[in-house]
């Protein structure tokens, strides 16, 4: 069962959106729901507060949904994390940050066999399969993979421009646009005011043939298509948690669809560029189109 409830909150806010009372008790309700669905904890263990990534991942996903049904709706006055979900997130996020630039002790075993599932993965017939070998090559969230972003090939000009002065040399690139997380909702009104162009692209490295992974995207799509992120999330997010643990664990160990994301950048940093190792983040930073890219230094090579 989906455990957010997106379009039956806004079906029920509707109906009493002139009381505030009403609203607030409704936004209470969906809240306690949700942290009981996620199980979010107050205990730390181990820097991590279970439930709490997913769960602020939801209200996101809710706030959204009222702005674009009316973007001054009071509803998103009470409808947001608490002072507490806040001060444990930037200590998680603390944590993680901290742990990625002096903890890296998570080695990739045997990168060949890893770009090698991964390639196998995208013609395999599983949609969250295909999901996860486009991931790993290409170091994309797995929402922009799916359905969120455009894949296109790059100029070799463009590409040389950004990357000559890393040292890459005999590597594919794609062009990625409409990056899932570049620009919020918010920050796109304030632009919009402005009347301010916004750059939502990427152009990246990749893991194997930039005409096979564009391929594997098209072939995808056309067996799987999402809406929107509600739908991704609630359809998929089970299976390529499962999954990714039962093609990456010989590689990563214990992991997470994340986690491709960053062993894409340890194996294009050792792979791609001839740099020092403290160039790590600065090059992990532009791959990702990332302002943090400490929080994806978790693994070593083999």
């Amino acid at each position: 069962m989906a455990i957010q409830r997106i379009e039956e909150f806004l079906t029920q806010l509707k109906t009493i959106e002139h009381n505030p009372l009403l609203v607030e008790k409704l936004c209470n309700d969906e809240l306690h729901y949700l942290r009981q669905a996620y199980e979010v904890k107050d205990e730390v263990d181990k820097g991590v507060y279970k439930g709490l990534r997913v769960y602020l991942n939801a209200i996101a996903n809710y706030r959204k949904a009222i702005y674009e049904y009316a973007n001054n709706h009071i509803a998103r006055n009470y409808f947001k994390m608490s002072e507490v979900d806040s001060l444990h997130k930037n200590n998680q996020d603390q944590t993680a940050k901290m742990r990625g630039l002096s903890d890296t002790d998570s080695t990739i075993v045997n990168i060949d066999g890893y770009i090698d599932m991964s390639v196998k993965l995208c013609n395999a017939p599983s949609y969250a399969d295909n999901i996860l070998g486009i991931a790993a090559l290409t170091g994309r969230r797995v929402s922009e993979v799916a359905y969120f972003s455009t894949f296109n090939h790059c100029e070799l000009s463009e590409f040389n421009r950004i990357y000559s002065q890393y040292g890459f040399i005999e590597c594919d690139g794609l062009t990625v646009e409409n990056l899932a997380k570049k620009e919020n909702y918010e920050m796109r009104d304030l632009r919009l005011k402005h009347n301010e162009e916004f750059i939502n692209r990427v152009t990246i490295p990749v893991l194997y043939d930039a005409d096979f992974i564009l391929q594997a995207i098209e072939d995808l799509r056309d067996k799987k298509s999402f809406d929107s992120h509600t739908q991704f999330h609630n359809q998929a997010s089970k299976e390529l948690s499962k999954r990714v643990k039962k093609h990456y664990a010989e590689f990563l160990g214990q992991c997470a669809s994340h986690d491709l994301r960053k062993a894409y950048c340890r194996i294009v940093f050792d792979y791609y560029a001839n740099m020092p190792e403290k160039a790590v983040l600065e090059v992990y930073a532009v791959i990702l189109a990332q302002s943090s890219p400490g929080n994806y230094a978790k693994f070593s090579c083999e």
